[in-house]
C-alpha cells in the first residue's frame, strides 16, 4: 500500500495525520493519504499568493504547459485509468472515456489560453464621453480553492484546474476524500509538464475540515465548487463578496413522447438513469412517459434494465460498478422502500433497478433506482398541469420553463451517443445510407480514425443490424459496437 503526500506549492509533505482511500469493490485499502489542517491550508494559500505575485505565467507559457499536461495525461492513461476504477469504482472503460475527455479539455484550455482578450469600444452617444475610447483586458483574479466532488474524479478535476491555469491563475485543489489519489495525481502531471512552483496545491483530507479552512482564508479570490446544496450554501456564506462558481446538482427530469420511438427511449433512459451507479447529478433522475406508449415503453426499460451487467468494474463486461460507499447504497435503498410504502411497483430489480411509482410516490428513488410516472400531456410533466395540448416548440420550451438545459431527443451523454455517430459519419463521408456501411471502411473523426468493422470479427452476441467500430487515437484503442436500428446502443467490446 502507497502512503501519498500533500502536494503544497509543487512541493510533497507527509503528514502524522492519514486517511485511508479505499478499493470500492473489494473493500481493501487501496492508499493511505496524508490529511491538511490549518498549517497546511494556510501554507498552500501563502504559496499560491507569493507565486502569483512574484512569478506571473504569460500566455505563451500558459499554453505550453496546458499542452505538455495534456500529453502526459494520454501518456499516463493506463495507471489514471486503474486508479479511478479502484478508488471510484467506475467500470475500466467508463474510467478512459473520463481520461479522453479530460484530455480534450486540457488541450482547449490550452487554446483559450493564447484567445483571452478584451475589448475595444467608443462611448458614441454620450455627450460627455463621445471623443473617449475605452479599452478592457482580462486579468488573472488570483488563487483558486478548487473543491471537486467524487463522482468524476479526473474530469471535474480538470474542469476547475485547466481553465483557472489557463487565466494564469495558482490553483489550490480540494478532491473528494474517497478519491484523492486521482486528484494528487493531476496534480503531479501539472507539476512534471512544467507549471512553476506555487501554482498547484493539492490538499487531500476530511471535507469537513479543511473546506471551511479554504473559505474563511481571505487570500483566496475564486472558489470553484462542485457537491450538495447545503455544503455550497455553506460554503457562500463563508466566501461573502469574494467570487465563485458553483454547481449544486440537479433534479433532472425526461419526458417520453407519444411521438418518439419507445425503444430507442428506453435505451438512452436505461443509459442516463444507470451509468456510473446513477452518481451523475445532471442525468435522468425523473421520468415522465406519455400514457398512450407507457406500457411498450416499461416494457422495453425493463428489458435495458436487465440486461446491464452489474459487478467487477475490472470486468470488461460490467457495465455497472459499485456506488461510492455502503451507506449511499442504503440511502438508495431507504428510498426504495420508501417509494414502495408509498405505492410504488418494483418493476425489476431485486431492490433499487427501477421503480415504477404512482403520482404520489417518493421524489427521492434516485442513483442506482429510477422513479417513472405516466403523464397525459406535455406540459402536466413540466408542471402548468393545465392538460393542454403538446408545447410543440423547443423555443418554447425553453422561454416558458425555468431550467438550465433543455435537450431534445437527447440526454447529457456519458459517451453512450458516440457509437451511432460514428456510423452516420461513414454515411455521410461515402454518401451512401447508413444501413449500407460496410466492413473495412476507414475514416477520420478529429485525430481518431475509426475502421468499421464485421460485427462476427469480434463477437458472436451481435444483431444482423449491428455494425463494430475500431477506434484508434494515438496509442489508445477500442472497441464498440452500435446498432443501426437503435441509435443509442453502443456496447464496448473490449479495450
Amino acid at each position: 500500500m502507497t502512503k501519498y503526500p500533500l502536494i503544497i506549492g509543487g512541493q510533497e509533505v507527509l503528514t502524522e495525520e492519514t486517511h485511508y482511500v479505499y478499493d470500492k469493490y473489494t473493500g481493501e485499502v487501496f492508499a493511505e493519504i496524508s490529511a491538511a489542517g490549518r498549517e497546511e491550508v494556510d501554507r498552500a494559500v501563502d504559496r499560491a499568493v507569493e507565486a502569483f505575485e512574484t512569478n506571473p505565467l504569460d500566455a505563451a507559457s500558459r499554453y505550453t504547459i496546458l499542452m505538455k499536461a495534456a500529453d502526459l495525461m494520454e501518456e499516463r492513461a493506463d495507471e489514471i485509468a486503474a486508479i479511478i476504477t479502484a478508488e471510484a469504482g467506475k467500470p475500466t472503460q467508463d474510467a478512459r472515456n473520463e481520461i479522453l475527455w479530460s484530455t480534450d479539455l486540457v488541450r482547449e484550455s490550452a487554446e483559450l489560453a493564447r484567445q483571452l482578450h478584451g475589448e475595444c469600444f467608443g462611448f458614441w452617444g454620450d455627450a460627455w464621453m463621445d471623443t473617449r475610447t475605452c479599452y478592457t483586458r482580462r486579468e488573472p483574479v488570483g488563487p483558486v480553492a478548487a473543491i471537486a466532488p467524487f463522482n468524476y474524479p479526473l474530469n471535474l478535476v480538470i474542469h476547475k484546474v485547466a481553465p483557472a491555469i489557463a487565466a494564469g491563475n495558482p490553483v489550490i485543489l480540494k478532491p473528494a476524500e474517497v478519491t484523492s489519489v486521482t486528484g494528487l495525481a493531476v496534480c503531479r502531471i501539472f507539476m512534471d509538464a512544467g507549471l512553476p512552483d506555487g501554482y498547484i496545491s493539492c490538499l487531500t483530507g476530511s471535507g469537513s475540515v479543511i473546506g471551511p479552512l479554504l473559505t474563511e482564508n481571505q487570500k483566496i479570490a475564486f472558489y470553484s465548487f462542485t457537491g450538495s446544496v447545503p455544503v455550497g450554501k455553506s460554503n457562500k456564506a463563508a466566501i461573502g463578496l469574494r467570487r465563485c462558481a458553483m454547481e449544486l446538482g440537479s433534479n433532472s427530469a425526461t419526458i417520453v413522447c407519444r411521438d418518439y420511438d419507445p425503444a430507442a427511449a428506453a435505451a438512452a433512459c436505461a443509459d442516463a438513469a444507470f451509468t456510473n451507479a446513477g452518481q451523475v447529478c445532471i442525468h435522468l433522475q425523473r421520468l415522465y412517459v406519455d400514457r398512450a406508449v407507457y406500457d411498450e415503453f416499461l416494457e422495453k426499460l425493463i428489458r435495458e434494465a436487465e440486461a446491464i451487467t452489474v459487478g467487477d468494474p475490472r470486468d470488461p463486461g460490467t457495465r455497472i460498478g459499485p456506488m461510492i460507499a455502503e451507506k449511499e447504497a442504503a440511502r438508495v435503498e431507504n428510498w426504495v422502500r420508501e417509494a414502495v410504502e408509498q405505492g410504488a411497483v418494483i418493476q425489476c430489480g431485486g431492490k433499487t433497478m427501477i421503480i415504477d411509482a404512482g403520482e404520489e410516490g417518493s421524489e427521492k428513488a434516485i442513483a442506482s433506482s429510477l422513479r417513472k410516472l405516466d403523464i397525459d400531456s406535455f406540459d402536466y410533466a413540466v408542471g402548468t398541469h393545465d392538460h393542454s395540448d403538446h408545447v410543440g416548440s423547443l423555443d418554447n420550451i425553453i422561454e416558458e420553463y425555468a431550467v438550465g438545459k433543455v435537450l431534445l431527443s437527447e440526454y447529457p451523454s456519458s459517451g453512450g451517443s458516440y457509437g451511432f455517430a460514428a456510423i452516420k459519419k461513414a454515411a455521410q463521408i461515402k454518401d451512401i445510407p447508413v444501413e449500407e456501411v460496410k466492413a473495412g471502411y476507414e475514416f477520420y473523426l478529429g485525430e481518431a480514425k475509426l475502421t468499421v468493422l464485421s460485427p462476427k470479427e469480434k463477437s458472436e452476441n451481435v444483431n444482423d443490424t449491428s455494425v463494430v467500430i475500431k477506434v484508434q487515437y494515438k496509442d489508445i484503442s477500442f472497441i464498440f459496437m452500435a446498432d443501426a436500428e437503435k441509435e443509442s446502443e453502443n456496447i464496448i467490446i473490449e479495450s
